[in-house]
């Protein structure tokens, strides 16, 4: 019996018997599909988990004060990494009203999230760093400011937590209660709930998402690896700091040590290294939640009014499970790992500065 009561057993006939999902699966239609998938979302999400730890132990390492909060939101990346930590275990299958906030915190931890990460890239697009401004001023995007963000962030997760919630614990009551028809209207409501945030998301990744990685390759490209994203101070001291201070420093008998050639060379091919990784984790970031939030609006949409018509059919349902619990995994665990690439290069430039 899972979060939705459906049939998928061959008894047939009034006395329908649901297939029963808890630690296994049995008394199903093909049920060693359906445990191959649990099994397969239980081992990426365990490989997930620990990607997740050694992000974290690296960021820590790298930031000897590490930001949680920043500008009355939390910060992107740190944000991102604590919400994904947060996992909840499904207890108490008879309590239906408990089974059905469960479900909802998955997802809410997960779109809190997403939309940390996604405040993160609307504070960063304002503040990008151009050593060659231009008098072009662009008209058709709107860029909100600090204030709209924050307000803007705590609407949407107060949005999110709310209205799913108490849609789900008003489903869950009247399901226990055998009132099919308002825990239809409820579950509807929830998932459409679902729908709505899905699609802001992913619009707010299509669109500024986008941006943000463009406006990045243009920096870079613009100041010949200068450029940064809003909020890096991990690069090692090298050659810009020091010609900096060299013409500061130009009209005063301060000894200033200049590098050779070639630790300038070795200095700017790190941070064209640097770049690509971060460029890569961006554009892998914002490709994933454009793909992963898109396929949920849908399948939300969808569920909304036609759940029964979807599980009722093994292929849609084979299709459902697999996307969800395989496919939407197996993409985050793509970005843990993209985020891991970066880290890995941001420590050693770290330690390279230290050494230096």
């Amino acid at each position: 019996k899972g979060t939705y009561d459906i049939d998928m057993s061959d008894s047939g006939g009034s006395n329908e018997v649901y297939c029963l999902w808890h630690i296994t699966i049995y008394n199903c239609r093909d049920s060693g599909y359906f445990v191959a998938v649990y099994f397969a979302n239980a081992i990426i999400s365990t490989v997930a988990l620990i990607l997740v730890g050694m992000i974290v132990f690296m960021r820590v390492r790298a930031n000897s004060k590490p930001v949680l909060w920043k500008h009355g939101t939390f910060a992107p990346l740190e944000g991102f990494l604590l919400f994904v930590t947060m996992c909840l275990t499904d207890i108490f299958p008879t309590n239906w009203i408990f089974r059905e906030l469960i479900s909802d915190f998955q997802w809410m931890f997960a779109v809190i999230c997403i939309i940390t990460y996604l405040a993160g890239i609307f504070r960063a697009i304002p503040q990008m760093e151009f050593f060659q401004p231009s008098q072009v001023r662009i008209t058709n995007v709107y860029v909100p400011t600090l204030s709209v963000i924050r307000a803007g962030y705590w609407l949407f997760v107060v949005f999110t937590v709310f209205v799913p919630e108490t849609a789900a614990t008003l489903a869950g009551y009247f399901r226990m209660h055998d009132n099919q028809y308002l825990t239809d209207v409820f579950t509807a409501v929830r998932l459409l709930c679902y729908t709505v945030s899905s699609v802001l998301i992913s619009l707010g990744f299509i669109i500024y998402g986008r941006m943000l990685v463009r406006l990045t390759r243009a920096s870079f490209t613009i100041v010949q690896g200068r450029g940064a994203v809003e909020g890096d101070r991990t690069y090692p001291t090298g050659m810009w700091e020091q010609e900096s201070r060299m013409v500061y420093d130009a009209n005063r008998p301060v000894p200033v040590t200049v590098q050779t050639e070639r630790e300038r060379e070795t200095e700017r091919a790190f941070r064209h290294k640097k770049f690509k990784y971060d460029l890569r984790r961006m554009r892998t970031f914002n490709y994933a939640a454009i793909s992963i939030y898109g396929f949920f609006g849908v399948t939300s949409f969808a569920l909304a009014f036609w759940y029964k018509t979807i599980f009722a059919n093994m292929l849609l349902s084979k299709l459902q499970a697999f996307a969800a619990n395989v496919g939407s995994p197996m993409t985050a665990m793509t970005v843990l790992v993209a985020i891991l690439l970066s880290e890995i290069v941001r420590c050693r430039g770290v330690t390279s500065g230290a050494r230096q």
